[in-house]
């Protein structure tokens, strides 16, 4: 998603939940479910996983296949992607 600006995805950080890089209860006008589980959720990872800086969840026009690298949209769709920024700036395709 390296194209897409941050307005666009759901970012998940150690310190909560972000849209455009403010702290976010609603994803492309439906509230964001489930916040404080997700955030329990990332701690888990971090634990397991320490050198992630960041969750970031996209829905998009443009479909995949599951684990597969792919170029979603911005465009809003029924279809789910995902990636993962660590600490040394490398971003997940």
């Amino acid at each position: 998603m390296p194209d897409i600006p941050d307005t666009e995805y759901i970012t998940v950080k150690a310190d909560g939940v972000f849209v455009g890089g403010k702290p976010a209860t609603h994803y492309r006008g439906v509230k964001i479910g489930y916040r404080k589980s997700i955030n329990i959720n990332f701690q888990d990872i971090l634990k397991k996983y320490p050198n992630i800086q960041e969750m970031r969840f996209l829905t998009s026009e443009t479909g995949g296949v599951y684990h597969t690298n792919g170029n979603p949209v911005a465009e809003n769709g029924s279809n789910a992607w995902a990636c993962v920024k660590f600490d040394d700036g490398y971003v997940s395709p």
